[in-house]
């Protein structure tokens, strides 16, 4: 065996063993799974391999008469099987078991097979030749760099750890060769050798000078994306008012600064908004089950794959993230902040980064409510003002128009009590009547949309079942609504409406129904339920009407605003009020099915009625 080869021999079972023990001990600290222990074997057969090699090369290198150990050959041989035996057993298990990350080990077994057929094209060059040892280096070496880039397997190799290992080689490399060449001065030149040595360790020192602020600025990038993300959170969202747009804003930024593959941002509210980079949408299942864990752990951050809790782990798996930050202000959940850092697992460095910038953004969800609650409490005093000015007006509506109107039915009624006249201007004094209670009922809506909110609804009468309630109003309502079906769903016997909400929430009803009616025409079907979800009562009215245009949909709660001819547009804005009076809201959803429908869904907190 020539020098050449036996440099190349030794110099590549040095640098396997120590990168195959660098790897045993990296999935050794992390063994979770079936898979980690048949990869560990494997390392540490490869280990065993690259050591007795080592040795043996090392003995060649020294004996004065050079000979192959039989030991070291039985020991090589037997780690070479087991280690081949070990990676075939995990390409089984890698094949057969269900992965999340399906494209990344696609990917490895592709690059492993690879480097294997290198390793086994090297063999047809003996079982002593250099080549083989330098293509047993390739399938350690892919496995490092998927663990590395892809923390393949749950497997984490941090970026310092991976720059300290680099910059300890490159300099045992440098020293070794400065040291070779002083000696090889010191052989020519004899007493320059020593000075030619101290020369090249002063220029590694001057090459050192770059590259340490080089370092200086890699082990610093934490606190620069600390800080960008910081001034994108305070600063540049802080401009944005509307907490959805906000959001939508927060998780695009997060998504750029780290790099992540998607990013979903929740509020928890009310109301209950979610902002999303990516295709990131949520059942609301998962999310009320992922607040339920949070608020019962108060946990700061949770992996996938460390989450304590086979639930919580199960549950960010089947939403296809893998962490979760909850977004605590003070003592009080106020959102969830997931994120998917596909192809990786884990964000090495980067993650108590965003475990800080959480809770930046959490301060900024709340300031942004604060800011459309006084917003909101701003329109409301307008709002309010505004009643106030109408209910004025209406007082005088009812002083100058209500009694010249009673006036004028009472005389119509009397002439129709004479038969000449009831014969001969029947038609026109019945006209006169209708109109008369129209223009009264116009006057009736005006004075119950001015009139101030209280707070209370008023208490006129007991309490009711809402049963009885929807079936009420359903018979009363069957007689005049002509081709149109009124149905009332079977509603739950315990609820109720106590007796201090009855009148706003029968108000609510009728209006909701006779406006369900009038959109349904000459035939169709109105439906009236009522239930109970989380501690609040949901009243729904569903129509089987045209629905209701995308372009008006905003305006249908608007006072004075309506599309009939004969219509006040106050109908749906008392509705809304009354909702609001009971401390819920009220919503709409147009069309249902194939273009048609609408439903009325009202929630309000259920109160006791006792």
């Amino acid at each position: 065996m020539d020098l050449l080869t036996g440099a190349f021999r030794l110099a590549g079972f040095g640098l396997g063993a120590v990168l195959h023990t660098f790897l045993v001990i990296l999935v050794a600290g992390q063994l979770r799974r079936r898979i980690h222990l048949l990869v560990l074997a494997g390392l540490a057969a490869g280990a065993t391999w690259h050591v007795a090699g080592f040795a043996g090369a090392a003995a060649l290198a020294v004996l004065t008469e050079p000979a192959e150990w039989p030991l070291l050959a039985g020991v090589r041989m037997v780690a070479g099987w087991l280690a081949v035996a070990a990676g075939i057993a995990s390409g089984i298990v890698l094949a057969r078991r269900r992965r999340e990350a399906r494209e990344v080990e696609r990917r490895f077994r592709i690059w492993f097979v690879l480097s294997a057929a290198l390793v086994a094209g090297a063999l047809t060059q003996g079982t002593a030749s250099a080549s083989l040892v330098l293509a047993s280096l390739a399938p350690p070496l892919v496995f490092a760099t998927f663990v590395y880039r892809y923390h393949f397997l749950g497997l984490f190799l941090s970026r310092r750890v991976l720059f300290a290992l680099a910059m300890g080689a490159v300099t045992a490399v440098y020293l070794f060769v400065v040291r070779r060449l002083a000696d090889a001065a010191e052989l020519e030149f004899e007493i320059f050798g020593r000075l030619f040595e101290l020369a090249l360790l002063f220029a590694a020192g001057l090459v050192w000078l770059p590259l340490y602020r080089w370092m200086n600025r890699y082990l610093s990038r934490g606190a620069h994306l600390y800080d960008e993300a910081s001034r994108r959170v305070t600063q540049d969202a802080a401009r944005i008012f509307d907490l959805g747009a906000r959001l939508d804003y927060l998780a695009a930024e997060l998504t750029q600064v780290f790099g992540l593959h998607r990013v979903l941002l929740i509020s928890l509210g009310p109301p209950r908004l979610a902002g999303s980079a990516g295709d990131s949408r949520l059942p609301e299942e998962t999310i009320s089950a992922l607040t339920a864990r949070a608020q019962a752990a108060r946990f700061e951050s949770a992996h996938v794959e460390r989450a304590s809790g086979a639930d919580l782990r199960n549950l960010l798996r089947a939403a296809g993230f893998h962490y979760l930050f909850p977004l605590w202000h003070e003592d009080r959940l106020a959102g969830l902040l997931l994120a998917d850092v596909s192809p990786r697992l884990f964000l090495d460095e980067s993650e108590p980064i965003l475990l800080a910038i959480a809770r930046e953004v959490a301060h900024s969800i709340e300031n942004c409510l604060l800011i459309e609650n006084k917003v909101q409490l701003q329109r409301t005093l307008v709002e309010q003002e505004r009643f106030a000015t109408l209910g004025q007006l209406a007082a005088t509506v009812a002083h100058e128009v209500k009694n010249p109107l009673s006036s004028i039915k009472t005389l119509a009624q009397l002439m129709r009590e004479d038969p000449e006249v009831e014969a001969r201007y029947g038609r026109d004094l019945g006209y006169i009547v209708s109109e008369t209670n129209r223009l009264n009922h116009t006057v009736r809506q005006l004075l119950t949309f001015a009139k101030p909110a209280t707070g209370q609804a008023d208490g006129a009468g007991g309490k009711i079942h809402l049963g009885d309630l929807l079936n009420i109003l359903v018979s009363t309502l069957s007689r005049e609504s002509g081709g149109v079906a009124m149905r009332a769903e079977p509603a739950d016997p315990s609820l109720c409406v106590p007796a201090g909400r009855r009148q706003a929430v029968e108000q609510v009803l009728l209006n909701l129904a006779l406006n369900a009616v009038q959109a349904c025409g000459d035939r169709g079907e109105v439906t009236l339920a009522a239930r109970r979800a989380g501690g609040r009562i949901l009243i729904e009215v569903t129509d089987t009407g045209p629905g209701v245009p995308e372009a008006l949909r905003e305006r249908i709660f608007e006072p004075f605003f309506t599309t009939r001819q004969k219509g006040t547009g106050l109908g749906l804005a008392i509705v809304r009020k009354n909702a609001r009076l009971l401390g819920g809201d009220i919503e709409m959803e147009s069309p249902l099915m194939d273009g048609r429908g609408s439903r009325f869904r009202m929630s309000f907190p259920e109160a006791p009625c006792e």
